[in-house]
């Protein structure tokens, strides 16, 4: 079959959605389809590509002053490593150049690339959401054949967009529900629409987990992070925000931290000014990377002693790195910010994990931090992973797409 998945943001503007999309591709590629993405990407790269026997079609996007101002800053080698006297502003820059995530472009440049393709003879589309025209433009296009929705995220419901036009986005949800022919969605979603209304299309839905717990290996890479061995080496990797992934908290239990052999890296950066503020404090106990490739993040979690999650402070969203930790078989501590966090059920199954909570003293949290991340601990082996979160693989989720209703 020749499909095609559309999408918000592709290579080399990987965010999550875009991981998920590959991890998709590639397992519906090694079942024998032929596989293209569309989606958006930077003006630096091709408008077609050949990428592993994957097509990728981009919609090029149209640089803002800030983000050209970036790419010659970051070409010059004005890294966030060295670039000590400004942190908060070259956080932001590099920040910014790298995320671009959905980089600006309409429901209508949608439209217009895809009836391009239609000439591709696609057999089937894959829409992810968001950007929710990806799905929308897809189903305008594609009139003739399948168009199945990914919906990784909340849409009507999704509380951290702003609370405008809920009634129109909740008949545009429905629309599209009419529309297509299946929907994929995580199961916390799939809890979100049933009391959204949407029960009249519950047959149409098949509730999932996010699909990417894989082997992971390493692989060297040209922004690689170098570990001291002589600290246990902790590490976060996501994207921080203000509100529903705030790393206050955090910050707190590293600046109470003792002055021993214990150092936590942020990689990827967001919520700069917050960083900013306990940079000092922290001293060497934090350091702060920034944005850095997919491979260079996946190797730091391997290299890593433990892992650090931060929860989402809104209970129906999970974070889809969680199963690239998982997937580490590392010990792993799960700050939660509310104690109705999907994270606590999920990571039940895991046996390497410490829950905290930030209602919970400092002190008292950095206790159990120091006293978890000090015990000797075996790394759980893959083979046992893949056994409890089989359904958290690309193989089950893409045998929900096509399973025979």
């Amino acid at each position: 079959m020749k499909i095609l998945i559309t999408l918000g943001s592709i290579s080399p503007c990987d965010d999550a959605n875009t991981n998920i999309a590959k991890l998709i591709a590639k397992e519906l590629q090694q079942m024998g389809n032929e596989v293209a993405l569309f989606g958006t990407s930077f003006v630096n790269a091709p408008v077609k590509e050949d990428i592993d026997g994957i097509v990728y079609y981009r919609k090029l996007s149209v640089q803002s002053k800030y983000e050209q101002k970036a790419e010659k800053d970051l070409a010059a080698g004005k890294t966030l490593r060295n670039c000590v006297k400004h942190p908060v502003y070259f956080m932001k820059l590099g920040y910014r150049h790298f995320r671009a995530k959905y980089v600006d472009v309409k429901k209508k440049d949608y439209v217009r690339e895809l009836l391009k393709l239609r000439q591709e003879g696609f057999e089937c589309i894959i829409a992810i959401t968001a950007p929710i025209h990806s799905v929308t433009a897809s189903i305008e296009v594609f009139k003739d054949i399948p168009v199945i929705w990914y919906q990784l995220d909340p849409y009507s419901s999704n509380i951290t967009i702003a609370y405008q036009r809920i009634k129109e986005k909740k008949t545009q949800e429905e629309n599209i529900l009419k529309s297509v022919e299946r929907v994929i969605l995580p199961k916390l979603v799939y809890q979100e629409n049933l009391k959204n209304n949407f029960c009249d299309y519950k047959s149409k839905m098949y509730p999932v987990n996010f699909p990417n717990v894989r082997r992971l290996e390493k692989k060297e890479a040209i922004d690689d992070i170098i570990f001291d061995k002589e600290f246990i080496n902790c590490v976060f990797v996501g994207v921080l925000y203000e509100d529903i992934r705030n790393p206050e908290y955090l910050l707190k239990m590293i600046s109470e931290l003792p002055d021993n052999n214990i150092r936590v890296y942020l990689i990827g950066g967001g919520a700069d000014e917050i960083v900013a503020n306990y940079i000092e404090a922290c001293k060497d106990n934090l350091k702060v990377e920034g944005r850095h490739t997919l491979q260079a993040s996946i190797n730091a979690m391997l290299n890593a002693d433990v892992l650090i999650n931060i929860g989402n402070s809104v209970a129906n969203m999970l974070p889809s790195k969680l199963n690239d930790y998982i997937s580490t078989g590392k010990p792993i501590v799960n700050l939660c910010s509310i104690h109705s966090c999907p994270s606590i059920e999920y990571l039940a199954k895991y046996q390497n994990v410490l829950n905290l909570f930030n209602s919970n003293k400092v002190d008292e949290s950095v206790d159990k931090f120091i006293s978890f991340v000090q015990k000797e601990k075996e790394d759980i082996p893959f083979e046992q992973i893949e056994s409890v979160y089989y359904e958290s693989t690309p193989r089950f989720v893409v045998e929900q797409m096509f399973l025979e209703k």
